[in-house]
């Protein structure tokens, strides 16, 4: 089973850089489409003697990294447009990232009481 979990993981990675080779916009697409998280589920869901709760667990941690990873996109699109030093975009990026991933757990817990409280 392990075997055909990396197998699987290599042949999506060659496919992302040979069309990354041919065609940016398409790289784009295919870099963004969901292919790592319905891989990396089914590796927890089998690994995990099929368990739902566990499986999800991990999706939803992927919501959070997801909307780091569009934050992280966002920023560096627009430094990128800007001419920015490579290094400069990939910072930036990367601290809009950070900051998803710290904040908005405590985000969500807190609109979770919020609403609990408006509820009331």
């Amino acid at each position: 089973m392990r075997l055909a979990q990396i197998g699987i993981s290599l042949a999506i990675i060659t496919f992302a850089a040979w069309v990354g080779d041919r065609q940016r916009h398409l790289a784009g697409l295919v870099s963004a489409m969901p292919l790592i998280i319905p891989l990396t589920m089914w590796i927890v869901f089998t690994n995990t003697g099929h368990d739902y709760q566990k499986t999800a667990e991990f999706a939803g941690g992927a919501v959070v990294s997801i909307l780091g990873t569009a934050v992280f996109s966002i920023i560096c699109y627009f430094l990128l447009r800007a001419r920015l030093h490579f290094a400069l975009v990939l910072a930036g990026g990367y601290a809009g990232w950070g900051l998803v991933i710290l904040l908005l757990p405590q985000l969500i817990q807190h609109a979770s009481r919020w609403a609990t409280w408006l509820h009331k």
